[in-house]
């Protein structure tokens, strides 16, 4: 990751009493915003006219403007994203942007943050996969939880080994299911334990090792989960839990 990235980390206190601290992954490139828990993507523009109103209009100009130049060089920080659909990528993101707030200043100067579906920026197109939808197959659990043993950069097309055999992947999640949630959330885990429980919920956990740049699962533990551990895959309902950052 090139010297101009870096990560904000931003702590949220866990809705369940004693389950220790998770914060949301948020990457900052620029004036764009990645985060990688909820999976937006947020950037802004700003601009000075005689009005408000003809500030507000340059405004949102500007910001897209920014966004059509830039997107494509955030792409170009993550491997398997081909460069020849940044375009395509930069108009997937123009069409479902929405403002989320607007500021005024003297001038008049106005600054619009707006907000849009990181899949839509992020999506490496034009893969392979091996189903169009999910599969149907049940399982007892609502989402997988890797369990990382260290902090590892987010991807769009990160992959986990069992051993040397490729178990998740891009090309494993059905193309509806990558196109609404890439590879699954990103959150960051401060204190003893996770809160991985929410409102009822039954994730299936298994801890993973960060092994020369890639995630990989001990062999009979995967073996054990797998039959419940598939049909989530193929969802993308996951969650990439990473320890967090030494200060």
């Amino acid at each position: 990751m090139s010297a101009n990235t870096f990560f904000l980390w931003i702590f949220l206190v866990a809705g369940i009493s004693g389950e220790g601290i998770a914060a949301p992954l948020i990457q900052k490139i620029g004036r764009i915003e990645l985060n990688w828990s909820n999976q937006r993507i947020r950037f802004y523009g700003f601009a000075q006219a005689e009005t408000y109103e003809k500030s507000d209009a340059e405004a949102w100009q500007e910001g897209m403007r920014y966004l059509s130049a830039h997107l494509p060089k955030v792409r170009k920080q993550f491997a398997g994203l081909s460069q020849e659909n940044a375009s395509s990528a930069v108009t997937s993101v123009a069409r479902s942007v929405y403002r989320i707030k607007t500021s005024y200043y003297k001038g008049p100067m106005v600054r619009i943050d707006m907000e849009s579906q990181l899949p839509k920026a992020l999506m490496a197109l034009h893969l392979a996969h091996q189903t169009e939808e999910p599969l149907s197959a049940p399982s007892p659990h609502s989402h997988l939880v890797w369990q990382l043993d260290q902090p590892i950069s987010p991807s769009p097309t990160m992959e986990v080994y069992d051993h040397d055999e490729l178990i998740y992947s891009p090309q494993r999640v059905a193309r509806s299911a990558y196109e609404k949630r890439l590879m699954g959330q990103w959150h960051l885990v401060d204190g003893t334990r996770a809160p991985l429980m929410r409102g009822g919920q039954r994730p299936l956990v298994i801890p993973a090792r960060v092994e020369k740049g890639r995630i990989v699962v001990d062999s009979e533990l995967w073996q054990e989960h797998a039959k419940n551990a598939e049909p989530l895959l193929s969802q993308a309902l996951v969650t990439f839990l990473l320890p967090k950052i030494p200060d």
